[in-house]
């Protein structure tokens, strides 16, 4: 069974690639950017020494499968682990789904990172979420996330975020993702990354986000 989500069935060869490990770390050149405490979207402390980037989209069953994961994992953390929450809009996906990620942003920047947090979780839990129906799903995901709708939507219509959503989307491809979801494990001590695809369950979480504590600054990770 597929445990990610991809542009098209023929990107399905690339199954094999959920088992390897990528390499890059912090640098000039790296694709991945620095994390920020004050613009980013955290879930969890912001001063936990590993963080978790996962690459996100609306469209996709697996990201709502690891979200409840990594939440739970985050939680039980003790304060050694967040989550960092970034978009990957497959391409081949309707704009709906666009729409709600633009909607995300929104909610992020005008009512605050609860309110992130809080309408991504119910975009996610809402049923039948088609992109069709975007404008519907929002304005039921705002109401139960006790944002005001209208203003919502005057933000996600303004497109003020898109460049922000392109840039996540760009800097996955340049990891060398190729669906979602995407996930980073960030060693924020010494700058050293994993990088995996797929629905990671709680123990591989666990085993990641020791391997990238465990090796040191000047070890390529396998």
């Amino acid at each position: 069974m597929k445990t990610f989500c991809m542009p098209t069935l023929m990107k399905l060869v690339t199954i094999v690639l959920v088992i390897l490990f990528i390499q890059p770390s912090y640098s000039a050149s790296s694709p991945i950017r620095p994390i920020s405490t004050k613009s980013e979207h955290i879930y969890g402390a912001l001063n936990a020494p590993v963080s978790i980037i996962m690459y996100s989209d609306f469209s996709c069953p697996y990201c709502k499968k690891l979200r409840l994961t990594l939440k739970k994992f985050v939680n039980q953390s003790s304060g050694q682990v967040n989550w960092v929450y970034r978009h990957f809009p497959l391409e081949n996906n309707s704009l709906g789904y666009l729409q709600q990620a633009n909607a995300i942003e929104c909610s992020g920047k005008m009512y605050g990172n609860e309110s992130f947090w809080a309408l991504t979780q119910n975009l996610f839990n809402l049923p039948n979420n088609t992109p069709e129906n975007a404008q519907q799903f929002i304005t039921l995901a705002a109401q139960k996330s006790n944002l005001n709708s209208k203003e919502l939507m005057l933000c996600i219509n303004s497109n003020k975020y898109q460049p922000l959503i392109e840039q996540d989307q760009k800097e996955a491809k340049e990891l060398g993702l190729t669906g979602t979801p995407g996930v980073v494990f960030v060693n924020n001590k010494n700058n050293k990354i994993i990088v995996k695809q797929g629905a990671l369950n709680y123990a591989n979480l666990t085993k990641f986000s020791r391997a990238v504590v465990n090796s040191p600054s000047d070890d390529k990770l396998k």
